[in-house]
């Protein structure tokens, strides 16, 4: 009689729904005795797809025990076969997925398994037609997703292997982006990457120096200097093609975003290395007269006339850091603000720093923070054209047109005044600083910020209102070359800008106003101040003849008494200011190029004398004639003109036909003695 407890037939095959791995073939062997490749590749398979498909059970964990004793065998992790790595690498991230959170391997054989891994398998990610590709992105998945990748933290020393897993994914990308054809691979490896980089930088207890540096150098690949420097190409000069300025980048880099993402993503960590970072080469080289006193040599002949014995700062070495580092920091800001937080009160101090050099860089970087402006720089200025037809509008779409270079475009994620309200109260006093270099840089930054609206971030009317203020005061300075960085700083401002912003202060008639300052150093005691001066003021009123003639009555109020001012300096009676005069004349307010339009071609191939030819908006060609829209202008300028600069417009004239005259005997003398 059968027992009661007997087997029945169901309970016979029970063992093949048992929990656990049914892979049962071995996977080592004998020295000398390999195991052939293809039959190695199936049994790996094998035990790959079946792992893929297994969820964490705790009473099936003693079934991986021999698997995962032979998986790390160096016979299969130092294969000389591709796919077998590939393959034991996907069996590894299981092994380790389905044992987590305690992987069955000693400290030495996690440092072997994530060796290869990191210099095998995650650099052929970069070749998206690899034969194993699939079995790549899956490890990565599983590292990522799992977070086995944490293991790495926990073995000893493992420095090494941390700088090579951020080296490589950076490494990665950078080779991805460079196929347009792997645009959703390269979404998906980047997606991982960081997320599997960002789980490091979070659970490390530290990072490597190494490691931050390369974080840190990802930004630099915005910084067209920066890679023009490792080329061969103009190496030795240090020479920029200003051409590749005008090439737009409509994405970021991949490793430059994943950068960005990995300190948006751990701000209070990253803080605190980049702080560690930044203060090892901004305090070095402010120690760097104690500890070169030999090496210090002062890099401006100003510096001389500001005090005999102010510190000599940082080495030419020195000085390179340091402007890489500031170099850094403005793109940091357009990146991920929040990783800067120790940082900006370091360079606040610069501020107030002794060294003339140290000052100048903190004076510039931090007016470009609050610009938006990156390592890449500013778009080309617009051109103010007085020579163009038709003249500038202010409803000019052009002017509307945001830069399209995601690299020029100024930025600021977070209105830098409010955030850093003291470092920024601190900016606004270097305006008194006892350096004019010091005082031309804060002039020039301040129109920056102008110009970009606080880097898009937005700027109260009260605000503004206070920088042209300050621009206003600038243009009276008491050293030329502070008066010639706010002229400067007026030229680089759109046509709508100076008549928007500028313009509130009134025109060049209104006592006190921007524009009536700017007037009145065309009579400056340096002549490269009047030369700035009158040719600024001359290209104003060229570019808003435009809007004048249209009948624009705010336009004419700000700038229609610019001729008078300029033709009024005719009577100081001084040579430079005579020959200055005649080259704004005809430049800027009546250019001899004006209108520059083409002659249009009749049926016989000869140029009509007196009609030209224009194409407009919709591809037509409008005939115009040149003559009579030049002496529009010529009305449209003696009509602004008032009593005493119009006798000096017509003693031109009469002086004009005096020296043809003059030069017609010149060229008959010539021809005789030819």
């Amino acid at each position: 009689m059968p027992s009661r407890n007997a087997p029945t037939a169901t309970q016979v095959e029970e063992p093949y729904s048992m929990p656990g791995l049914q892979f049962n073939e071995t996977l080592s062997w004998r020295a000398g005795k390999p195991i052939a490749v293809a039959e190695l590749l199936r049994r790996l398979q094998a035990l790959s797809k079946e792992m893929q498909y297994m969820n964490q059970e705790e009473d099936a964990r003693d079934s991986f025990t021999k698997v995962a004793k032979e998986l790390v065998n160096p016979n299969l992790l130092a294969h000389k076969d591709k796919g077998v790595r590939a393959l034991t690498a996907s069996c590894l991230v299981d092994i380790l997925r389905l044992c987590a959170p305690d992987a069955p391997y000693t400290g030495v054989q996690l440092r072997d398994i994530f060796n290869m891994i990191i210099t095998q398998i995650l650099p052929a990610l970069a070749d998206p037609a690899h034969a194993y590709n699939n079995q790549h992105l899956y490890v990565l998945d599983s590292l990522a997703q799992v977070k086995s990748i944490l293991l790495l933290t926990d073995i000893p020393s493992a420095e090494t292997l941390m700088k090579n897993v951020f080296k490589i994914c950076f490494d990665v990308l950078s080779d991805t982006s460079k196929n347009s054809q792997v645009d959703e691979l390269q979404k998906n490896v980047s997606t991982n990457m960081t997320s599997l980089l960002i789980c490091l930088v979070d659970e490390a207890a530290t990072l490597p120096p190494e490691v931050v540096d390369i974080i840190v150098a990802q930004f630099l690949r915005t910084d067209p200097k920066a890679l023009s420097g490792s080329s061969t190409k103009n190496k030795k000069n240090g020479v920029v093609d200003d051409r590749q300025s005008t090439l737009v980048l409509k994405q970021l880099p991949p490793a430059y975003n994943m950068a960005k993402s990995i300190c948006n993503s751990c701000p209070q960590t990253m803080a605190q290395h980049f702080s560690q970072y930044f203060n090892d080469v901004i305090v070095d080289a402010s120690n760097s007269r104690a500890k070169h006193p030999s090496k210090s040599k002062k890099r401006h002949s100003d510096a001389t006339e500001d005090s005999d014995d102010e510190p000599t700062g940082p080495t030419e070495e020195d000085l390179r850091d340091l402007r890489k580092v500031h170099g850094l920091l403005r793109e940091l800001w357009r990146a991920c603000p929040g990783v800067l937080q120790n940082v900006i009160p370091q360079l606040e101090a610069e501020l107030s720093a002794e060294n003339i050099q140290l000052r100048l860089l903190a004076t510039e970087t931090l007016g470009d923070i609050v610009s938006g402006i990156g390592a890449a720089g500013l778009p080309p200025p617009p051109m103010l054209d007085p020579a163009a037809y038709p003249s500038n509008a202010l409803s000019d779409p052009s002017e509307n047109t945001v830069s399209l270079n995601l690299l020029t475009k100024p930025s600021s994620p977070q209105p830098f005044p409010n955030v850093h309200p003291k470092a920024y109260s601190n900016y606004l006093g270097r305006k008194q600083d006892k350096s004019p270099l010091i005082r031309a840089a804060w002039t020039a930054g301040i129109g920056k910020i102008l110009t970009t609206s606080a880097g898009a971030a937005g700027l109260s009317q009260q605000e503004e209102d206070r920088l042209i203020s300050e621009l206003n005061r600038m243009l009276g300075d008491v050293d030329d070359k502070v008066r010639i960085a706010a002229v400067k700083v007026i030229a680089s401002f759109p046509f709508r800008g100076m008549v928007s912003k500028l313009g509130r202060s009134g025109g060049v008639a209104e006592k006190g106003s921007l524009f009536a300052t700017l007037a009145e150093r065309i009579r400056d005691k340096k002549h490269p101040v009047r030369v700035e001066a009158m040719t600024v003021l001359a290209r104003i009123w060229g570019v808003a003849v435009g809007e004048m003639a249209a009948g624009n009555e705010q336009v004419r109020d700000l700038f229609g008494g610019i001729p008078s001012k300029i033709l009024d300096t005719y009577y100081t009676n001084d040579i430079e200011i005579t020959e200055l005069l005649d080259r704004v004349f005809f430049e800027q307010l009546l250019p001899l190029s004006f209108p520059p339009v083409k002659a249009k071609k009749v049926a016989n191939g000869t140029s009509q004398g007196t009609k030209r030819s224009q194409v407009t908006a919709d591809g037509d060609e409008e005939a115009v004639d040149p003559d009579k829209i030049r002496t529009e202008r010529i009305l449209l300028l003696v009509k602004g003109l008032d009593d005493r600069a119009k006798k000096v417009f017509f003693a031109l004239q009469s002086r004009q036909m005096m020296l043809s005259k003059v030069m017609g005997a010149y060229l008959d003398r010539c021809a005789e003695y030819n």
